[in-house]
């Protein structure tokens, strides 16, 4: 996972500076991910709505943002100990 996403812990922000680095609007974003009004990413961007999981690879393909990274960013920001057992367990050698 690249340093920038592993440091994120504020993922309404994190939304809100990557669609301005890619210089999109509320609106625009809205539509690469399929939604007809921004008023979702306005309320994901201040965290009043959750981020919806099942569409993950949707908005990572539109803030260009690695699938796969993404994902990992997610579910440790939602699931922090379940993350930390699936990498733990990864390390460990196979007997």
């Amino acid at each position: 996972m690249s340093k920038r996403l592993k440091d994120v812990t504020d993922l309404p922000a994190f939304l809100r500076e990557r669609r301005e680095e890619l210089d999109l609007s509320q609106t625009q974003l809205a539509k690469r991910v399929g939604l007809d009004y921004p008023n979702f990413i306005s309320h994901l961007e201040i965290g009043r709505s959750k981020f919806p999981l099942a569409q993950w690879r949707l908005y990572a393909q539109a803030l260009e943002i690695d699938p796969g990274e993404f994902l990992l960013l997610l579910l440790g920001l939602r699931f922090p100990d379940m993350v930390g057992f699936l990498a733990l367990k990864a390390k460990r050698p196979k007997a």
